[in-house]
């Protein structure tokens, strides 16, 4: 989670950014991510939600999903 965090800010320095986390059965280390994310960010929106089904039976539980965007 530290590294998602460390290569986010290398691409977006201290953009205002739009997060998504998305997870197969693992609410609580989504929750740390998305903790991490919102102390080290300026967060514009931000969803978290499960994975579609078909992503959950190809990766497995435990597939954390994590996207951005700048909002500039």
């Amino acid at each position: 989670m530290d590294k998602l965090v460390e290569i986010t800010r290398e691409r977006v320095g201290d953009k205002k950014l739009r997060f998504v986390i998305a997870h197969a059965n693992v609410p609580d280390q989504a929750e740390q991510l998305k903790q991490k994310i919102l102390s080290s960010f300026q967060c514009e929106e931000f969803y978290m939600t499960e994975v579609l089904p078909a992503a959950a039976v190809h990766n497995g539980e435990g597939l954390i999903e994590f996207g951005f965007c700048s909002s500039d």
